[in-house]
């Protein structure tokens, strides 16, 4: 069996060639695969049904233009196998995965996906549950994260704030779950870079380095600003605009800018001064923008530990977990897990591939990979990058 990519725009007939090779696959000489054991998937139901449809057409056009053809004999054992049909979407192949191994998932009781308002009620029940802790300890660290992210104002409704706040940021770490992700200055600056994090002392000595370098009020008024931030360039005018616009700052031997229609040049340890100066205020927002990172961290955590252990674990999912709770097995579990089910599947056809997340795709990339390597096994892929909703 081949393997083959298409990458085509919308109208092109991708689906028609999709179905074309379900027909080709189910009609080779000698031992083709089964109805049953070819998996056919794509975005959304109406999709999987379009492709249902049209594979039976074509079959049913085959059969009448060549009644002696193989044709009619692969409708009757569609039809006839038709309730062990692998045709459908990816989230309902990935569902299948749950339900049949639910132990190796980590889940207990019946698998069921929440509707949107269980789903709230869910999320509400796991947020009163971490207010109510009687761990004194716990209580601090939460109410200091919740400050620091709210940028410690007050708020009208803590626990309506908090709701908000966790449904906006809890899918974003389910995928980036890494601590590493939230706040770790060398995860996001390289040694080279010129930006370092920065705190008030910084500020403060910055400026000092300023003084004397121009004659002016506007500059004394610049070297107040330095000392003084503390992270908001609204409304930020004179020497500090000037340089916060300079796409050249920190480049080349000089800092040169035009201000009250005069050029200003500083060079050497003028121009040092002049760019610790801009790094060190970027260094101070960085580092607020840092604490709130990991404040958000601290927070989504505490929820999604809580969360998983009082829902996901019984069995009460989301559409999102389930590609998840598949790539998020250990090796060991995985590769029994693969292995039972690679055994149901002879080939691979994959429509409007480009509509694919990142969670669908590690959960199913092993499996194609297993295919990609046999010579018994066959991967036929069609879509269009143009349209894909993940960018």
């Amino acid at each position: 069996m081949t393997h083959e990519l298409i990458r085509a725009s919308a109208g092109t007939g991708k689906t028609h060639a999709l179905a074309r090779r379900l027909i080709d696959l189910l009609s080779l000489p000698g031992e083709a695969p089964k109805a049953s054991e070819i998996v056919a998937l794509t975005f959304s139901r109406a999709a999987a049904g379009e492709i249902f449809e049209r594979f039976l057409k074509m079959l049913a056009a085959d059969a009448k233009a060549n009644p002696s053809s193989h044709a009619a004999n692969i409708i009757r054992e569609v039809i006839a196998s038709q309730h062990l049909s692998q045709i459908g979407t990816l989230d309902s192949f990935l569902m299948r995965m749950v339900r049949s191994f639910p132990l190796e998932v980590g889940l207990k009781g019946d698998v069921e996906i929440m509707n949107d308002f269980e789903s709230s009620a869910a999320r509400s029940r796991a947020s009163f549950e971490i207010l109510r802790r009687t761990d004194s300890a716990s209580k601090k660290a939460f109410v200091d994260a919740f400050n620091l992210v709210m940028d410690r104002e007050r708020v009208r409704s803590f626990i309506e704030t908090y709701r908000e706040f966790v449904k906006f940021w809890h899918e974003t770490y389910l995928s980036n779950p890494d601590k590493k992700c939230w706040g770790d200055p060398s995860t996001i600056l390289s040694p080279s870079c010129a930006i370092k994090v920065a705190d008030v002392e910084d500020l403060a000595a910055a400026a000092d380095a300023l003084k004397g370098l121009v004659d002016s009020p506007a500059w004394e008024e610049f070297i107040e600003w330095v000392r003084s931030f503390r992270g908001s360039v609204a409304g930020v005018k004179g020497f500090a605009k000037k340089f916060l616009e300079s796409e050249n700052l920190f480049s080349g031997s000089v800092v040169e800018i035009s201000f009250n229609r005069r050029t200003y040049t500083f060079g050497g340890s003028d121009a040092a001064a002049v760019r610790k100066a801009i790094a060190a205020v970027v260094g101070y927002i960085l580092r607020m923008k840092i604490e709130m990172a990991s404040g958000i961290y601290t927070l989504v955590k505490a929820f999604e530990d809580l969360y998983a252990a009082k829902v996901r674990s019984t069995g009460k999912l989301v559409f999102s977990d389930v590609p998840r709770l598949v790539s998020s097995l250990d090796p060991a579990s995985r590769a029994g897990l693969e292995y039972r089910l690679d055994s149901r599947i002879r080939a691979w056809a994959l429509d409007e591939f480009q509509d694919t997340s990142r969670e669908q795709w590690k959960a199913i990339y092993p499996l194609i990979e297993e295919a990609k390597s046999s010579e018994e096994k066959s991967v036929f892929i069609v879509g269009d990058v143009k349209q894909a909703i993940y960018g």
